[in-house]
Formats: structure tokens, C-alpha cells, sequence
């Protein structure tokens, strides 16, 4: 009936039109709450994000000058660490590693595929259509004393699809990993966004699965400019 059409119609623009002003609200509210202010972003220790993170901080500051944004990275654990700290305000992260963390909002804003590093000089580089399977007898190299067991359950479960169970051997940091994998010692399961899979000395094979990275903060931070910051990196890489 056209009663009906009549109020659906209604309906719709009032909704839209509800939306659209708490979108406005947002954001004089952090225009004349944060005409100065800073956010604290933390990334992951090793990745490469110059394809996305200038361009969101340039639209970030084109919108909100005066509202600073500082930069730091850490690995897995520090960065949960330094979130619920609050050494600082939003983490990027992988979104496994946030599992039964408390009082988060979380924001998934892109999947990257994991690929096996391995070195130009390692035996089986001289292999053509390489798989995972190849690598189910080689030394898995995972960072650090202190993640080294949520490193060993995350590799051993990459490798499960593929039927082997990796031998896995723990190193201090993310250089000393490199090193041994450089040397043609053994292999890391790392993501297209490392910042060694594009260095000539490396090579490496896709896993078929992705990791979901998300941005990360803590419920009760009213820093309204987060969510600014937040909708610009989404806006760029989905």
C-alpha cells in the first residue's frame, strides 16, 4: 500500500539522516575536544607498512593538524603489553594474537597471505614449484624466550594443513632469526607484509592461509581521534 512505501521511505531517511549526524557529532566533538592531542600507535616488530601507514597519517592530518600521531614498535607480547599499559593507545597486530585479551575493541582491516622464508642459498632453492611439504624437515626459527611458546603453537598450527610437525627452534630476537635463516640454517613462517620477502638474499613460499590484521584499543581510551585514525586505514587498505 502506499501508506506503507510512504513510511518505509521515512523510516529509511531518518535513519540515514540519525547516522549521519552521530558520524558529525564524532567529529566536532573531537575537533573541539582534541584541537590538540596526540595518539600513540604501536606496529609489529618486522613489518613493512610504508604502502599504507603515510597516506593514512596524511589524510589523518589533513583532517586533524594539531592532533599528533607518534610511532613504536614492538613484537607480539609487548605490543598487548604496552596496550593495556597504556604506554600506548592503538596496536597493529595480528588478530590471533589477541585471543581472550580483555577490555579491547578490535577492528579487523585486512587479511595478508603467510608465505615460509627460506634463503637464496638454502638446498632447496635450487628446486622449482616448491610447496610447504618440502620444508617439513627443516628447522622452524621463532623469536624469543619470552613468546616462544605462543610462536611454537602459532608455526605448528600453520604447518598442520600440511601434515608434518615442524621441529622448532626458539632464537632472542628477529635479527638472530634472519641470520640463521640468511645462512641457509633453516626457515620462518613470516607474511607478504615482512620486510625481508623482498630482499634478494630471501625467497619464500605462500602458505594457503591468511593472517587477519587488526588495529587494537582499550574500551575505556576516550581518545575520539582513535577512531579517526582507525576509519582512514581502514578506508585504505579494504
Amino acid at each position: 500500500r502506499s501508506s506503507d512505501l510512504a513510511g518505509k521511505l521515512f523510516f529509511d531517511f531518518f535513519t540515514k539522516y540519525r547516522q549521519e549526524l552521530k558520524n558529525t557529532k564524532l567529529k566536532a566533538r573531537v575537533v573541539n575536544q582534541q584541537r590538540e592531542g596526540k595518539i600513540r600507535l604501536a606496529c609489529l616488530d618486522g613489518w613493512n607498512v610504508m604502502h599504507f601507514l603515510p597516506q593514512t597519517l596524511a589524510n589523518f592530518h589533513n583532517n586533524y593538524p594539531n592532533v599528533e600521531v607518534t610511532l613504536s614498535k614492538y613484537g607480539f607480547r609487548g605490543l598487548i603489553t604496552a596496550l593495556l599499559s597504556d604506554k600506548v593507545d592503538i596496536i597493529l597486530t595480528l588478530d590471533a594474537t589477541l585471543n581472550n585479551v580483555e577490555n579491547i575493541e578490535t577492528k579487523v582491516i585486512t587479511n595478508i597471505k603467510r608465505v615460509i622464508l627460506y634463503s637464496v642459498i638454502h638446498p632447496l632453492a635450487n628446486k622449482e614449484n616448491l610447496t610447504p611439504k618440502d620444508f617439513k624437515d627443516e628447522t622452524f626459527f621463532v623469536i624469543s624466550s619470552e613468546e616462544a611458546s605462543y610462536a611454537n603453537d602459532l608455526v605448528r598450527s600453520y604447518c598442520k594443513p600440511y601434515g608434518f610437525v615442524p621441529k622448532i627452534e626458539s632464537v632472542q630476537n628477529i635479527d638472530s632469526m634472519l641470520l640463521n635463516v640468511q645462512s641457509g640454517l633453516g626457515v620462518a613462517v613470516t607474511d607478504v607484509w615482512s620486510k625481508n620477502t623482498d630482499i634478494a638474499s630471501f625467497r619464500c613460499v605462500e602458505l594457503d592461509s591468511d593472517h587477519a590484521v587488526t588495529l587494537a584499543w582499550n574500551k575505556e581510551n576516550i581518545n575520539l581521534a582513535i577512531h579517526v585514525l582507525v576509519n582512514e586505514m581502514d578506508l585504505i587498505l579494504k
